[in-house]
């Protein structure tokens, strides 16, 4: 495991969030559903690296990380229906014209991802200890 990419990957992770704040805060709803969804992309790569695994597609990262944290119950499986969700809700915003997000779901997002990134941190934090 290499833990600089795994610190770096999580750095990411809170950089994308407080983007997402700051998004919302303009009312860029949208913008801010997208990183979001990036916010928890770049703590399940930091996830995957403590196993040494990746992929160079969502797909493959959305299927490592089923496989191999939420089917061996190393992450909740709400966080794995959670990250689903907000995968197709990032697809939806960026790929679907006239796609609308109301203020009050974006807001609940901000506060499940938040929860979420922090449950995350911990798990890899504890991986990386375990690993030495």
């Amino acid at each position: 495991m290499n833990k600089d990419l795994v610190r770096h990957r999580l750095q990411r992770a809170q950089e994308a969030f407080e983007s997402a704040r700051i998004l919302f805060s303009n009312n860029q709803l949208s913008s801010s559903v997208n990183r979001l969804y990036y916010a928890l992309f770049y703590a399940v790569l930091a996830l995957l690296e403590t196993k040494e695994l990746s992929s160079s597609k969502h797909s493959g990262v959305r299927a490592l990380l089923n496989k191999y944290f939420v089917k061996t119950g190393i992450v909740p499986k709400e966080f794995g229906r959670f990250y689903e969700k907000l995968f197709r809700d990032r697809q939806e915003g960026d790929y679907v014209d006239y796609t609308v997000f109301t203020s009050q779901r974006v807001k609940e997002l901000l506060v499940k991802t938040s929860n979420h990134l922090s449950e995350i941190e911990k798990i890899v934090l504890g991986l990386m200890k375990e690993n030495g």
